[in-house]
């Protein structure tokens, strides 16, 4: 399956599970927590392909080195604010401004992706490298599932 696809689909349920996280409100901070732990799951699976398949194969590529070192400096700044937000309650009144820090940020990062770094892909690389590409990303977010499912944590 073509990389740029997956992403697309992966940034389409993002989207859809900021609008949901976006109406919960501290009283609701079991809601709250069921979408956010899957926001993490979808979001973690996303970004370990990323970073361990898709932009370790583009990097070498001049023309999009830069959006790709620039990936690579936003996910850190999205982990960094994710640990934060892990350390206060659902219940917070503090939580909804620190999740929608972390939205932004997201937002921002995929738009980088969706406006540039996938248009330049379709034109860089031939639609056999990009399922390739595709391939491996979809092999290792398998082998982290399958992973995490025999793990004993």
């Amino acid at each position: 399956m073509d990389p740029i696809h997956t992403l697309h689909n992966d940034h389409q349920k993002f989207l859809t599970l900021f609008s949901q996280i976006e109406k919960t409100h501290a009283d609701t901070p079991e809601l709250r927590r069921e979408l956010y732990l899957r926001f993490e799951l979808i979001f973690t699976l996303h970004t370990l392909g990323e970073e361990h398949v898709f932009y370790k194969e583009l990097l070498p590529i001049p023309a999009i080195a830069e959006v790709i070192k620039k990936s690579y400096e936003s996910h850190h700044l999205i982990d960094m604010a994710r640990h934060e937000l892990k350390a206060t309650a659902y219940s917070s009144e503090n939580w909804l401004p620190k999740f929608q820090a972390i939205r932004d940020t997201i937002l921002a990062h995929m738009a980088e992706e969706e406006n540039f770094l996938f248009p330049q892909l379709r034109e860089i690389l031939t639609q056999q490298q990009r399922l390739a590409i595709g391939e491996r990303m979809i092999a290792y977010r398998q082998t982290l599932i399958h992973t995490n499912n025999n793990s004993n944590l």
